[in-house]
């Protein structure tokens, strides 16, 4: 009896054994919206003449850590992942990137070149990112960089500046079957739901979610019980139509680690009276809730689709463009575009706009920013005030052209350094204020901004050129300035900008701002006239000709240092642009008009939640704040009484927005 107790335990270990050894062997599924069928067995899914048919049947799989789920087609389920992801090695500080090699201080865990990606956080020369392994041998881990300017990594080492580091992950991946012909998510809800579910990515997908612009957040990372949605991945994906493509709710969970890279986001806004954020990354800061360290690299943002807003004669409701809230820290937000933001809270909302201290903020391209109606002020990178504010920021080597009424506005910060960057025509609102108008502001409203640093700036055409905001004088104030030049401003150095020797109104001899051309020609007085700023960052990743589109050869700055973004290595519109993502258009859909119907519906009269007579901005805010409330401590904001408050429910306000429930 004892023996055959013991072989029977032999045999169940074995079993254990094989399935474990089965379970650490990624699989590979497709799923085909037309050619597919749920019928097929989970093996059979694993070849693509027999694919399953429904996101909700692959789900049915039992998907785990380093499976990759193809999918072809068009699909309206959302993406809601029954498992998480897996880290093989936590983020840890490396030695270098260089070329396509990632070298570890000392070996990682064995990697798969089927599963297997290493994450790069913290670099200043553009190498962060999330990159496939290829092989490996003892510390050093080759992975694929096609995709990075010049297809590889710009040499950095740990010594520089910068705190780079790297993570092993084997992610639970869902992709396109075919790259050049992404599957759509066509639906009134999020494409991607993720709760406490860590290291999941998404490439080459693409989303129309929400014609009617209801859906907060195409994308939604969502938890609770401290759980995490850490090591979050978004690479080449494309939203269209929702009201926020990127959210995350205000649950207790975290989501460190997270890197959206290559996205292109468009034609995304609310309906409803207020502007929405593309992309809303964290929360309010709370104990031990973080989003820290987003690495939000080379995406496409803009242009914002536009509503008229019923309460602001004139107004018009558009998305923003990065919110980075006061809980995500060391954000990284390197080499993006973003144009077309016409907001309508002024400087409270901007192209760019981080709470998140110790932010590196560099090598983006932001124009075109005009709120709407014309008294109305717009900023292209705001660092604001958090919990504890945007400490330790730095705003390098951006180009910002063509905003109404400030280019880079810090407020209520200390500790921020602007280094490097190109302000074009910057304009006053309308028959206002020219003096509230900079290339280049410092405001304080009952709060200090200390120890701001501005220094190798052009600011070209603008009513001030730096300086602080005149009215409001009440909050500790210092700033220091060095090596700027000033180009056809009323006022080149405003309210408590101290000129100094290095300082100058000049000419600056770009080779044709107004087509879009900032580089610095031949005889620029920029050239040379820089301070060495090497001890912070040294890359110019601007493309020269068009900066629409992203650089062939970023530049790194060595011995004398110019003024501006751009260095005079990089001048002279020999730079070859590369194609912008591959990710492909989508031809946008006018959005509907919400007709009011005769008589109250029993759907207007339960989303009325202040029951004040209509569905309107303060019933979506009494939604928003009740989001996935359950029962027994159910809200009111249950439109659909199934027992949770969710973007279900926020789709059924939305289909009755504007009515009179009276």
């Amino acid at each position: 009896m004892r023996g055959s107790r013991l072989f029977v335990s032999s045999v169940l270990a074995l079993v254990m054994v094989a399935l474990t050894t089965v379970k650490a062997q990624a699989a590979s599924y497709y799923v085909d919206s037309s050619a597919g069928n749920d019928s097929n067995s989970c093996q059979q899914a694993q070849n693509q003449a027999t694919p399953r048919r429904t996101v909700n049947g692959v789900n049915g799989c039992g998907l785990t850590a380093g499976d990759t789920v193809y999918f072809r087609g068009t699909f309206d389920q959302t993406l809601t992942p029954n498992a998480s992801g897996q880290v093989l090695l936590a983020t840890t500080n490396i030695a270098r990137v260089s070329g396509s090699v990632v070298e570890f201080n000392s070996a990682p865990p064995a990697t798969s070149a089927t599963s297997d990606f290493v994450y790069v956080y913290g670099s200043r020369k553009g190498n962060s990112g999330a990159f496939k392994v290829i092989s490996s041998s003892g510390n050093q881990v080759t992975v694929d960089t096609s995709n990075l300017p010049g297809g590889a990594f710009v040499t950095e080492t740990a010594t520089e500046p910068g705190d780079l580091q790297a993570a092993v992950v084997r992610p639970l991946h869902f992709t396109a079957w075919d790259k050049n012909n992404p599957p759509t998510w066509n639906l009134n809800s999020a494409m991607y739901y993720g709760f406490n579910r860590p290291a999941v990515m998404l490439s080459y997908l693409r989303s129309m979610s929400g014609a009617n612009n209801e859906v907060w957040g195409a994308v939604y990372l969502d938890g609770g019980n401290s759980g995490s949605n850490d090591y979050f991945v978004m690479d080449h994906v494309e939203i269209q139509n929702a009201a926020t493509a990127v959210g995350l709710s205000n649950n207790d969970f975290q989501a460190n680690y997270g890197i959206l890279q290559h996205n292109h986001f468009h034609n995304v806004g609310y309906n409803g009276g207020v502007s929405d954020e593309i992309i809303y990354w964290g929360n309010f800061l709370q104990n031990q809730k973080h989003h820290d360290f987003v690495q939000m690299m080379y995406n496409r943002i803009g242009p914002q689709k536009r509503f008229n807003v019923s309460n602001t004669s004139g107004a018009q409701a558009v998305g923003d463009g990065i919110e980075i809230k006061a809980s995500s820290h060391n954000p990284t937000v390197w080499g993006n575009i973003i144009t077309g933001i016409h907001l309508t809270t002024g400087c409270d909302d901007s192209p760019i706009r981080s709470a998140g201290s110790n932010g590196f903020i560099a090598n983006n391209y932001i124009s075109d920013v005009y709120p709407q109606p014309e008294n109305i002020p717009g900023c292209g990178i705001s660092i604001v005030e958090g919990a504890a504010g945007a400490q330790g920021t730095i705003v390098a080597n951006n180009v910002i052209a063509n905003v109404k009424s400030v280019g880079i506005r810090v407020f209520n910060t200390s500790n921020v350094q602007i280094l490097n960057n190109t302000i074009y025509n910057i304009r006053s609102i309308q028959g206002c204020c020219a003096e509230e108008s900079a290339g280049i502001q410092v405001h304080t409203y009952g709060a200090a901004a200390t120890n701001v640093v501005v220094r190798n700036n052009i600011v070209h055409t603008a009513p001030v050129g730096i300086g602080r905001y005149p009215w409001d004088l009440n909050g500790s104030f210092s700033m220091s300035l060095g090596n700027n030049i000033v180009f056809n401003a009323g006022t080149p150095w405003g309210v408590g900008a101290t000129q100094t020797s290095t300082d100058r109104v000049a000419d600056p001899g770009l080779v044709n701002p107004a087509g879009g051309n900032f580089s610095l020609s031949a005889n620029s007085t920029a050239i040379g006239a820089g301070a060495d700023l090497s001890s912070v960052f040294t890359v110019d990743n601007h493309n020269a000709a068009n900066p629409t589109q992203q650089t062939a050869v970023p530049v790194t700055r060595s011995g004398s240092w110019e003024i501006g973004a751009y260095d005079a290595g990089g001048t002279g519109g020999g730079v070859t642009p590369v194609p912008s993502p591959s990710v492909v258009p989508v031809t946008p859909t006018p959005s509907p008009s919400v007709q009011p119907t005769p008589s109250p519906s029993a759907e207007c009269l339960a989303a009325d939640l202040n029951r004040d007579g209509v569905v309107n901005t303060a019933d979506r805010t009494l939604l928003i704040a009740d989001f996935f409330k359950r029962l027994p401590s159910l809200a009111a904001a249950d439109i659909n009484a199934d027992g949770i408050v969710d973007v279900t429910d926020y789709g059924l306000l939305v289909r009755v927005f504007g009515q009179s429930c009276q």
